[in-house]
């Protein structure tokens, strides 16, 4: 909802980071990839990104919120003050999204929790928590 406050943190880590692995966590409407706001680490890369899906249409809002280690916890955040985004690492503000635009920058449609690891054999995605909160106005 427009002007609401919105908290989104979690402590993961992967297996392996290099080659094919892949992974997402972050806030998803149902079970497609069409809306979203979520961190990515895409394959062949250990940057974590921030990616934002609206309507099927991926924007990368923040490159370089981490930096994927194998078998290293990361950190990481988003609060949406009702204007602006801030992005964190390790509770640290790593980057601000100016007044992005419901509907075009951020979902407007409800959204749950979600993580996904595209491994190869044994590669696992180690969740210590996942904590998301909506201000309810």
């Amino acid at each position: 909802v427009a002007g609401n406050q919105v908290w989104f943190s979690t402590r993961i880590k992967a297996s392996a980071v290099t080659g094919t692995k892949a992974f997402y966590v972050g806030l998803r409407n149902g079970s497609a990839v069409t809306n979203g706001l979520w961190f990515a680490k895409a394959a062949s890369s250990t940057s974590v990104n921030l990616v934002s899906t609206v309507a099927t249409v991926a924007t990368t809002l923040v490159t370089g919120v981490a930096t994927a280690v194998d078998d290293t916890f990361l950190e990481l955040g988003y609060y949406f003050d009702g204007v602006d985004l801030l992005v964190y690492n390790n509770n640290t503000v790593v980057a601000r999204v100016s007044a992005p635009v419901i509907g075009t920058n951020i979902p407007s449609v409800a959204l749950g929790t979600v993580m996904q690891i595209t491994p190869t054999a044994t590669d696992t995605l180690t969740v210590d928590y996942i904590s998301a909160s909506v201000e309810v106005t």
